[in-house]
């Protein structure tokens, strides 16, 4: 895609993250949170779950503690993976 010029959206990003997630691959993930920062794609719930998830799968607490925090509405999604991330955690 970054050969061709095309930016991923955020739809791109959380099937990304959700991949990155499942592999536990923290270096690809933190890679695309600082793509989504850098871009200034909105972390909303729909891209900041995906976050919560991979960063609890890869055992970083303070990180989607941190992007959980940041949400500024929460859904019941982005709550069940707070939760799940403390108890894997």
């Amino acid at each position: 895609m970054q050969v061709r010029g095309v930016k991923p959206d955020k739809f791109i990003v959380v099937a990304l993250l959700t991949y990155c997630a499942q592999l536990g691959t923290l270096e690809h993930g933190r890679w695309i949170h600082d793509y989504v920062c850098e871009n200034r794609i909105v972390v909303d719930v729909v891209v900041g779950t995906p976050l919560i998830e991979m960063y609890a799968k890869c055992g970083c607490k303070e990180k989607f503690l941190e992007v959980f925090n940041g949400l500024k509405e929460k859904d019941a999604a982005s709550w069940t993976s707070i939760i799940c991330g403390l108890a894997m955690n």
